[in-house]
C-alpha cells in the first residue's frame, strides 16, 4: 500500500490519527483486524502494532521519535499481519530464539535492524494494550542461561514488569549487560536499604518482556529436568545453576580438620527445589531434597567443586572465597593431592615411573601404582611399552591441570590477603558472616 498523508490530532492527552468512518472500505482492513502502522515525519520513521479502528492513537514514543506537535502532517501505511508462526525448537544455529518464549497471545513481527533479525511485541487486553516493545529474536546461549539464573533466584514472579534486586552491584551489572545484549535499553536502577545493607533492583517497565522472561525461565527449568544434556544444553545448564546457586546458594565447610563440603539452594517453592534436585543430580551432585527447611542440599565431591569453579558459582560473593578454600582443602588429602602433580607433568612431553620416584620422592612401586591407576581413570596414555614404560598426559588431565593452575593463582590471592597459610583458620575467617555497607549512590556503567 501507497503511503497516505493525515494530520495529527489532540485526542484528550494524547495524539492520534483519524482514518475515516468508513476505514474499512477505504483500506479493506476490518474493524478489529491486527495491524503493523508504518508512520514516517522528514527522514524518520518508526512502526506501532495496533487494532484497525477509525482513530489510531498514537503512543508517547512515537511522538517523541518523530517530534509530532498537533496539526503536523504526517505519512503512514498500514498492513494486516498475523502472528508470526513460533519455532519448534529454542535453538537455532547455537543461539536462543527468543520467538520460541513468546505466548501466542502476544502478537509478534520480524523485522530486520542493522542486519540482525529482531521482534516487535504486542499484546492486548480488556483494559487496552500493553506497551510496544522491539527485542532481539536471536541471543547468545550462556548470557541468556544467566539471565534466567538471575531472574530464577532473585526475581519478580509476576508478569508485570523485570524486577531484579541484590546486594550485589556487579550482578546487576551483568544482569543489565544481557538485557543490553537483548535489545533493551531502557533500564531503571533503584537503591533502599534495609538493615544496614543497600538493597539494589533493577528493573524494565515491560508486561510482555516480564511475560517472556518468566516463559523462558520455566521452560527451561522443565528442559533441563526432562532432557538429556547434550552441548547446548550443558551451556544454558552451567550458566543457568552458577546463577542460582550466587542468589539463592550456599556452600559451607564443617567445622572438622577433615573437611566435608556442601551446598544448599533455598526456595520456599517445592516445585522448584524439586526441579534444582533432578538438574544436580544430573550434574553429578547427590542432592536431597529438606520440605521443612525449604532446602534442597548435596555434599561436594572434588569432581563437583571443580565442576563448580569452571562454571564460576558464587563468584562476586563471599562463598566465591569459601569455594577456593574448600578445593585446597580437598587437596590436602592424600589420594587427591597427587593430582598437583599434573600441573607439573604438563610441562614434559613423556615421562616414567623413574621421573615421578626421583620428582616425589617416592618408591618406584608406588610411582608405578600410580601410573597404573591413573592410566585406568584415563589420565595418562602410554605410548612405548619398553621399559620403564613411557606415558603422556590425556586431554583429561591437561584440562584439569589447566583448571588447577587458573584456581591456584585466584587462591593465592585470597591465602596472601588473609596473612595466614593455616586452612581452617582462612576458614574459619570466612564463614563468618559480615555485614557489608554499601554507599548510597551507586551507578550501572
Amino acid at each position: 500500500m501507497k503511503y497516505i498523508t493525515k494530520q495529527v490530532l489532540t485526542m484528550g492527552n494524547k495524539k492520534g490519527i483519524f482514518l475515516g468512518m468508513n476505514f474499512e472500505i477505504i483500506f479493506g482492513i476490518k474493524k478489529g483486524d491486527i495491524i503493523e502502522v508504518e508512520l514516517k515525519k522528514s527522514d524518520k520513521k518508526c512502526f506501532i502494532i495496533s487494532k484497525m479502528n477509525y482513530n489510531i492513537t498514537l503512543r508517547r514514543f512515537v511522538e517523541k521519535k518523530l517530534n509530532l506537535k498537533p496539526s503536523d502532517k504526517i505519512h503512514l501505511r498500514i498492513n494486516k499481519i498475523c502472528n508470526t508462526e513460533r519455532p519448534k525448537d529454542m535453538f537455532s544455529n547455537g543461539r536462543v530464539d527468543l520467538l520460541y518464549f513468546v505466548p501466542m497471545d502476544i502478537i509478534s513481527i520480524e523485522f530486520i535492524k542493522n542486519e540482525e533479525k529482531w521482534l516487535r511485541l504486542w499484546r492486548s487486553h480488556k483494559r487496552g494494550s500493553s506497551r510496544q516493545i522491539e527485542i532481539k529474536r536471536y541471543v547468545k546461549i550462556a548470557p541468556f542461561g544467566k539471565l534466567l539464573g538471575q531472574l530464577q533466584a532473585e526475581g519478580t514472579k509476576k508478569p508485570v514488569n523485570v524486577e531484579f534486586c541484590n546486594t550485589l552491584m556487579p550482578e546487576h551489572k551483568e544482569f543489565s549487560s544481557v538485557l543490553k545484549l537483548i535489545g533493551v535499553d531502557s533500564i531503571l536502577v533503584q537503591y533502599r536499604s534495609k538493615n544496614n545493607y543497600l538493597l539494589i533492583k533493577t528493573m524494565v517497565r515491560s508486561s510482555i518482556l516480564a511475560i517472556i522472561l518468566l516463559s523462558a525461565m520455566n521452560e527451561v527449568r522443565k528442559i533441563l529436568v526432562e532432557k538429556e544434556f547434550d552441548e547446548k544444553l550443558e551451556i544454558l545448564v552451567n550458566a543457568f545453576f552458577s546463577k542460582v546457586l550466587i542468589g539463592d546458594g550456599t556452600i559451607d565447610i564443617n567445622r572438622r580438620k577433615v573437611p566435608n563440603i556442601s551446598i544448599k539452594i533455598v526456595d520456599i517453592n517445592k516445585k522448584h527445589l524439586e526441579d534444582y534436585s533432578s538438574i544436580m543430580r544430573k550434574l553429578g551432585f547427590s542432592s536431597r531434597i529438606y520440605y521443612q527447611h525449604i532446602l534442597v542440599k548435596s555434599s561436594c565431591s572434588f569432581e563437583n567443586l571443580l565442576y563448580l569453579y569452571k562454571i564460576r558459582a558464587f563468584e562476586n560473593s563471599n562463598n566465591w572465597n569459601k569455594l577456593l578454600v574448600s578445593i585446597a582443602m580437598v587437596l590436602e588429602g592424600r589420594r587427591l593431592i597427587t593430582n598437583l602433580r599434573f600441573i607439573e607433568l604438563l610441562k614434559l612431553e613423556r615421562f616414567d615411573s623413574l621421573y615421578i620416584k626421583k620428582k616425589y620422592n617416592v618408591l618406584l612401586r608406588s610411582a608405578n601404582d600410580w601410573l597404573n591407576n591413573k592410566e585406568k581413570e584415563g589420565y595418562v596414555e602410554r605410548i612405548d611399552n619398553r621399559s620403564p614404560v613411557k606415558y603422556i598426559l590425556t586431554q583429561k588431565s591437561r584440562e584439569l591441570a589447566s583448571t588447577l593452575i587458573l584456581w591456584k593463582a585466584e587462591f593465592d590471592k585470597v591465602k596472601n590477603s588473609s596473612h595466614t597459610n593455616n586452612l581452617l583458620d582462612l576458614r574459619d575467617s570466612l564463614m563468618i558472616k559480615k555485614s557489608i555497607y554499601y554507599p548510597k549512590r551507586l551507578a550501572i556503567a
